[in-house]
């Protein structure tokens, strides 16, 4: 060994010995051909010797096992010389051969050039833990024995939800799965709740949590035949002494039975409650099939409408479970008219009595069958909403699961039909009276939401629903007029439940395709179509149009911004035909008018705010916008902790130009200037041009200052090229200069000083290229080291 070798071999014991004296866990160093040059004094009391004496010139190999030492020459000690390092659990012998678990780090030391000059290890004790897993290991089996015969679920997570640690035996006649599936994938108890009850359980996991706070929560669970049941689940977080989390304990059981009992005892309290809180007889529909089928698990209800003169029943009302997927059985049934005794709705009609279909596909009098199998619908439950003398309506519920006859389901839901019935008597008279009163509600409310115009957009689509749901048309909508109304677009639509959206095809359309209905809307005519069949001759165009989109009665009003026609609205029923009320127009028209005079004051703010934060000349932002926009991109820019640029730039010598060929020039190759700018950005970035020739350029979220050169580049190349400005063509250039969030700075106003100084740094240094700023102090210093 060389002098030189070992100066640098005794320097880095001395730092490695100051290190070490005073640590817990065992060093030692040795030399490559493996004696020991130092140990700690940790090292002497874990392998059983004295002193430094003790151990200094022994090989390190003889503090291991014979098995070890093999591994140590074969495998470890080649890895840590090709790799350099080498870390895991070895256990060391001590003097006495006592047997001490460790976890062993080996490191190589190297001088400047490289060379290896020793080895340094550092060895960790963890005798404690391994008596720690024992212990664990020991207590769940005793917890398996305790629990194993309980019908409760007991289960063992580690704190992060990562890991069963137990799980008792009554999981698998619960869930009906195998308690190893849940061993091997932890998080799938999260696949097993229904999917309606998914989200609800894990915000209420996520906010106990949070607040350290026991869990408990009842959910359905789906079985791997399909079948459901009710869990009570609850959950404690363990701590330990420190007060670290370190595992979650619970206990889950079966309570199927009992909620299903709770629930039919609700049923008739729930009916009670909502038909003495309905005003009227269209609000409590929705609300009472939907207590139906969530305290009884059905999927669907519908509401029949029946027509005494015709013997006829409509579909008027659906409520389906957010999970239901079964749009064509919906729109199929708003758009079927039973007679007596076809379909469910009219066998009930014709009993008078409650009817049960465990499964629809094997029932010979479903009309709509086909939709329903395709859609997955089995069992079918149809009472009649029944008063003394007659059955106003027909209740029906379908349910994507087989479901057999229940003698005292149907009897409960016999009386809920009675019990409704009397209170359609009740509420009927009433209706009429209020109809009045809440069509003067409806209008002022819509008023109202068109005062403040920056919600335009939501106060429409109120608006819209509003008058949709009030005259019970299945679409709504407002058409507008551009390019001299020449061509009309459908910019808002409202669709009543079951109907299906129409405003994607009904886009930059000429109004000259509809002569006739334009004819009517400039004669401010109110088109009132009860029957689109009936149409004039001269209406062929729109007939073909109106029964391409299904609508059967129509009702169309224009829309004026004070004498100026702007557009129109209109009201359609695509599930049967109806004459619209004199009452009804009068209503709508009012509505019409209130979105007119919207639709004239949100232009006109609309042009003020477009004057107020761009530049007139460029039509370019403002400095008042560009701070906004510089805000909302430093902000994302933190948020994603990205990068953001700002560029400023000025033309060189563009006093030239006015000077020689006057400011209208001048104003002319400014707006030039914009455009080509336009094309050199991404639609993200920002242009804003601060006034007379200077712009910045915000570039949000770039992935590397490097992108900022290149835009630079492209910036100053694109401007670079000839101008052709009324017969003069114009050369010139620009000075950019560059700043970087967050490398500079991470404030707008010292971003935009940075960014000036680089742009005169810039000038200083040629024109016609670009700089990123520097501090003053380092051009300086760079200028002197040159």
């Amino acid at each position: 060994m060389d002098i030189s070798r070992q100066m640098d071999l005794y320097e880095n014991i001395l730092i490695f010995q100051r290190f070490a004296e005073t640590s817990g866990q065992g060093m030692y160093m040795a030399t490559l051909e493996g004696k020991i040059i130092y140990a700690n004094p940790a090292l002497y009391r874990i392998v059983g010797e004295k002193s430094m004496d003790d151990v200094f010139g022994n090989s390190f190999l003889q503090y291991y096992s014979e098995d070890t030492f093999e591994r140590l020459k074969k495998e470890i000690l080649p890895t840590i010389l090709n790799r350099g390092h080498w870390i895991g659990e070895l256990p060391v012998q001590s003097r006495d051969g006592k047997i001490i678990p460790t976890i062993d780090n080996f490191f190589v030391i190297r001088n400047d050039d490289g060379k290896v000059l020793c080895i340094a290890v550092v060895i960790t004790d963890i005798t404690e833990h391994k008596k720690m897993e024992t212990s664990l290991r020991e207590n769940l089996e005793m917890l398996n024995q305790l629990v194993g015969n309980i019908q409760e679920v007991f289960y063992v997570y580690s704190e992060d939800w990562s890991r069963v640690e137990y799980i008792s035996p009554a999981y698998k006649d619960i869930w009906g799965r195998p308690c190893e599936d849940l061993f091997e994938n932890p998080s799938s108890f999260i696949e097993f709740i229904h999917p309606d009850d998914r989200e609800r359980v894990l915000k209420t996991l996520d906010i106990t949590e949070k607040k350290g706070l026991p869990y408990e929560a009842e959910y359905r669970i789906v079985r791997p035949d399909g079948t459901v049941r009710w869990i009570n689940d609850r959950s404690y977080m363990i701590c330990d002494v420190t007060g670290k989390r370190c595992r979650i304990i619970g206990v889950a059981k079966d309570i199927t039975g009992q909620i299903n009992t709770q629930r039919r005892l609700f049923i008739q309290y729930d009916v009670t409650r909502i038909i003495s809180e309905s005003p009227v007889f269209s609000e409590a529909i929705p609300r009472i099939l939907q207590t139906v089928c969530e305290n009884l698990e059905w999927d669907l209800g519908a509401f029949w409408k029946v027509d005494e003169i015709k013997k006829e029943m409509r579909c008027t009302e659906i409520w389906h479970r957010p999970t239901l997927m079964a749009p064509e059985f919906i729109a199929l049934s708003r758009m079927t008219v039973f007679s007596e005794g076809i379909g469910l709705p009219g066998r009930v009609y014709a009993s008078g009595k409650p009817a049960w279909i465990t499964n629809v596909v094997e029932d010979t009098n479903f009309p709509r069958l086909p939709i329903a199998r395709k859609e997955g619908l089995h069992a079918g439950l149809g009472f009649p909403i029944a008063t003394e003398k007659k059955i106003t309506g027909i209740l029906e519920f379908f349910s994507y699961d087989i479901k057999q006859p229940d003698e005292d389901l149907l009897n409960l839901m016999a009386s809920v039909g009675r019990q409704i019935g009397q209170f359609i008597i009740r509420r009927q008279a009433e209706e009429d009276i209020k109809r009045r009163m809440t069509y003067e509600k409806t209008i002022a409310d819509i008023s109202a939401k068109f005062v403040d115009t920056s919600n335009f957009d939501t106060a429409i689509t109120v608006a819209l629903a509003n008058m949709g749901r009030l005259t019970g048309v299945g679409r709504a909508y407002l058409f507008l007029f551009r390019e001299n109304a020449s061509i009309i677009d459908n910019i808002h639509e409202w669709c009543n439940e079951g109907v299906s959206s129409k405003i994607h095809h009904l886009q930059n359309i000429p109004t000259a395709t509809f002569p006739w209905l334009m004819e009517k809307l400039r004669k401010d005519d109110v088109i009132n179509i009860a029957d689109i069949s009936k149409l004039p001759p001269e209406a062929a165009t729109e007939r073909q149009e109106f029964e391409r989109e299904e609508i059967k009665s129509i009702l169309i009003l224009t829309v004026y911004t004070g004498r100026e026609p702007v557009g129109f609205v209109g009201f359609v029923n695509v599930v049967s035909y109806s004459m619209w009320h004199e009452e009804d127009i009068t209503m709508l028209r009012i509505i019409s008018e209130v979105i007119g005079t919207a639709i004239a004051r949100k232009r006109s703010a609309e042009l003020i705010s477009h004057m107020a934060y761009h530049d007139n000349l460029t039509g370019l932002p403002n400095r008042n916008l560009l701070h906004d926009r510089l805000q909302v991109a430093l902000n994302q820019a933190r948020h994603h902790k990205r990068t953001l640029a700002i560029l400023m730039f000025d033309l060189d010598h563009f006093k030239t130009v006015n000077d020689t060929l006057g400011h209208q020039i001048g104003d002319l190759l400014l707006k030039a200037v914009a455009e080509r700018l336009k094309r050199c950005v991404r639609e993200g970035d920002t242009i804003c041009r601060m006034g007379g020739d200077e712009f910045i350029i915000v570039l949000p979220e770039i992935a590397h200052a490097h992108d900022a050169s290149v835009v630079a580049e492209k910036i100053r190349d694109a401007i670079a090229q000839p101008f052709q400005i009324e017969g003069h063509g114009i050369n010139i250039t620009i000075s950019i200069g560059v700043s970087i969030y967050p490398q500079d700075t991470d404030t707008i106003d010292d971003l935009i000083k940075m960014v000036d100084i680089a742009m005169y740094q810039s000038k200083q240094e040629g024109r016609n290229t670009y700089r990123f700023y520097k501090p003053i102090e380092e051009n300086i210093g760079s200028r002197v080291i040159q």
